[in-house]
């Protein structure tokens, strides 16, 4: 296990044990105080994850000289303005794809100790887990990002939770002779997703993006 996944799962735990122990003491932070959170952590933790991508395409081998750099940006901008257009034009069929695209990115987590079908329960969990016992609060959240109901979505990600769920304990279950601090980490996730807010939940895992694997 490398210095960067340590890193990873110990902030993982801290965060998570913080959080749970600030939405069980009874402290109730306004829904305001908590978006502001959320956008001062994406401003600082989601943007420079983003602004790596060049330098992950290097590595990959997309380009290795100034043109094939301008051509690289070029692609990104417009697949992201693609992504835009999409968005304005079916935003509830965007949502979608994105947190579909969302839970396998955060499967990858678990690529070196899990089979696909295993992380990818863990990956749904991240993403499905807090509609079982919030479902208002993230239908409220989806209405905002699309500008229209999103009861059908979130009824969709209740019935993945449970299946999801179910495979993430297993996979905590199945690790824990051979990877217990693996084991460990799939255990808090499935507690913390279940019985966080869906935006405290959010801190938790925006807490680790600048130590993941990219």
């Amino acid at each position: 296990m490398n210095r960067a996944r340590n890193i990873q799962q110990r902030v993982f735990f801290v965060s998570a044990l913080g959080l749970g122990m600030l939405v069980f003491s009874g402290a109730n932070l306004p829904q305001g105080a908590l978006i502001v959170i959320v956008a001062i952590l994406v401003a600082a933790v989601g943007l420079p994850h983003g602004a790596l991508d060049p330098l992950v395409a290097r590595k990959a081998g997309l380009w290795n000289n100034p043109s094939g750099l301008a051509r690289f940006i070029g692609a990104y901008l417009l697949l992201a303005g693609i992504a835009g257009l999409l968005w304005a034009w079916a935003p509830k069929f965007s949502l979608a794809a994105f947190l579909a695209y969302s839970a396998w990115h955060f499967s990858g987590d678990w690529r070196e100790w899990l089979s696909r079908g295993w992380r990818l329960c863990a990956g749904a969990t991240v993403i499905c887990a807090p509609s079982l016992l919030y479902p208002d609060l993230v239908e409220g959240y989806f209405s905002v990002l699309t500008g229209e109901d999103a009861t059908a979505l979130v009824r969709v990600l209740q019935w993945l939770a449970i299946p999801a769920l179910g495979g993430t304990i297993l996979s905590a279950a199945r690790c824990i002779r051979t990877h217990p601090k693996v084991a460990a980490e799939l255990a808090v996730l499935a507690v913390a997703a279940l019985a966080l807010t869906p935006l405290i939940f959010s801190f938790s895992t925006s807490a680790v993006c600048t130590v993941r694997g990219t």
